[in-house]
């Protein structure tokens, strides 16, 4: 193609992947320009300009996108405001330092970094007293300018915005909202192109930050980019400082030198350091196995381990049984014999057993079903049958499911504690459903993350159980992606990855995926989009 040489120049030169409706724009936009100009020099006129020109702002301006609003993504303001200021201001307080320092790493229109400015000022009566200081930067010069205006339209608001904000720090003129001077005055913008090397520096006062955001940006750039990305955010940060990016960008390997915090139902990078940070680091939190089950119960065979099987997909083997392994991993069965109805476990109707792997498709009674248990687990209607595993074929979806028993309110107890990192209180309330929620892929996913502080090897297993217990779990299918990924299987992670977008056909936008208090359909087809479109 023809214009190859310039796209790619300005995929270079800006970081951004150009694709769909991004590359559209783009198109429409050259083409206009030549006509009046040829292509080779067009090209080299852009090569001899910066980023600060005319014509490359233009550009930027076509490529780049403004959408965002005020508060957008409750779960990391609710981090901000109840977990991590808060215990950035005491730690200040005590040590007699009173300073801030946040950077919002791409600030668009400015709706991010002004909304840190508002949590500020709610968190401190004596905000006068601070040196806070709120850096801003985008590559784009027109969002800039916008954002320092500090005027915006009613889309600025949505709902995940704080209804009292609107009428306490604006006053409406003209079907405009026009930001309170104070909180305009405590924000500083500039220019910065991320894939640039001008930072971490003093010159751009991208230094020594307790909180950096740069959220939504590196899915436009490609894996290596992200890392030197990620990287330089990494020196940009104080020790113990916080890193927020989007729930779209969650390349995990990239993020190897922070330590993952869970926080409702969103995750958050920490710097380390030799001092004691804010949160208990996880390599110092002791997270105790599983226990064994009780005299009586079935024991491990000898040969027992979980095993590739040609596609990507760990499944047990046919001699496993429900057991415990060192580090608590519990194996599915083929062939042991399961409990009754009565104990919250699924039997095979008419025998109590599992039939063999060899015996084919399961065949459900006549006169009843195999139901959802309320976590997530999909299973078939009365008439139909289980098509064979790697068909590609899955039951239909529920989009309600019932309300969940006591147990799996307790795997739901046992998700919320691992989010906050309380591992004894997560393991303590998997030991006491351990028998009944053996087939709840939650169940597996919370012991995957227990499992995941210590012993990858066993995460991996864990999650692979999660999704031979209901092939439709996505969240699992992906999280499956993200750890082979991480260790460089980009085939077998892409295999996961495309089952994840298979789990998650037929859902609407708005459902809300199992055991995540924020995550949608939606969120995760993002998530999934980026992947695959980068593998």
């Amino acid at each position: 193609m023809a214009l190859n040489p310039l796209l790619a120049m300005i995929e270079r030169r800006t970081g951004t992947q150009l694709k769909d409706s991004r590359l559209d724009r783009i198109h429409n936009f050259i083409n206009e320009l030549l006509t009046t100009t040829s292509l080779s020099d067009l090209i080299n006129t852009l090569s001899q300009q910066s980023l600060n020109s005319p014509l490359w702002q233009q550009i930027i301006q076509e490529i780049t996108v403004g959408e965002t609003y005020f508060f957008r993504n409750q779960p990391q303001f609710n981090a901000l405001r109840d977990l991590i200021l808060p215990g950035l201001i005491a730690q200040r307080r005590a040590q007699g330092q009173r300073y801030l320092r946040l950077w919002s790493a791409a600030c668009s229109t400015g709706e991010e970094p002004y909304s840190l400015a508002i949590l500020l000022r709610e968190l401190l009566p004596d905000w006068r007293d601070w040196s806070l200081f709120i850096l801003a930067t985008d590559i784009n010069h027109a969002v800039l300018e916008a954002a320092a205006a500090g005027q915006y339209r009613a889309g600025s608001f949505r709902g995940e915005t704080p209804i009292h904000v609107q009428g306490r720090w604006f006053q409406q003129k003209n079907g405009l909202y026009h930001l309170d001077q104070s909180v305009r005055q405590m924000v500083s913008f500039q220019q910065i192109n991320l894939i640039e090397s001008s930072y971490p520096s003093l010159d751009t006062y991208t230094i020594n930050h307790d909180v950096v955001l740069c959220r939504n940006v590196t899915i436009y750039f490609d894996n290596a980019q992200t890392q030197e990305v990620i990287n330089r955010l990494y020196g940009s940060l104080r020790d113990d400082g916080w890193l927020f990016v989007g729930h779209s960008e969650p390349q995990l390997h990239v993020y190897d030198a922070f330590h993952m915090r869970h926080y409702d139902g969103t995750i958050i990078y920490q710097k380390p350091s030799a001092e004691k940070p804010l949160i208990p680091k996880r390599d110092a939190v002791e997270v105790p196995p599983l226990p064994p089950r009780p005299t009586g119960m079935l024991t491990p065979p000898a040969t027992g381990t979980l095993r590739p099987r040609g596609t990507g997909m760990l499944t047990p083997p046919a001699t496993g049984t429900l057991t415990p392994r060192g580090t608590g991993m519990l194996t599915p069965p083929a062939t042991g014999t399961l409990t009754p109805r009565g104990t919250g476990m699924l039997t095979q109707p008419g025998t109590g057993t599992l039939p063999t792997r060899q015996t084919g498709p399961l065949t459900p009674p006549a006169t009843g079903t195999l139901r959802p248990r309320g976590t997530g687990m999909l299973t078939p209607p009365a008439t139909g049958t289980l098509t064979p595993r790697g068909t590609g074929m899955l039951p239909p979806l529920k989009t309600t499911p019932p309300e969940p028993t006591e147990s799996e309110k307790l795997v739901l107890e046992a998700r919320r504690a691992a989010d906050i990192e309380d591992w004894p209180t997560a393991v303590s309330l998997l030991e006491q459903v351990e028998e009944s929620q053996r087939y709840n892929p939650l169940f597996h996913f919370v012991r995957a993350l227990i499992l995941a502080q210590s012993d990858m090897d066993s995460a991996l297993e864990a999650l692979a159980q999660a999704v031979y217990c209901d092939p439709r779990f996505a969240l699992g299918h992906y999280w499956l992606g993200e750890l082979w990924a991480q260790r460089g299987a980009i085939h077998r992670a892409t295999t996961f990855w495309r089952r994840a977008s298979k789990a998650l056909e037929g859902l609407p936008d708005s459902t809300a995926i199992p055991g995540e208090k924020e995550m949608t359909a939606l969120s995760l087809r993002e998530m999934l989009a980026y992947r695959l479109g980068n593998a």
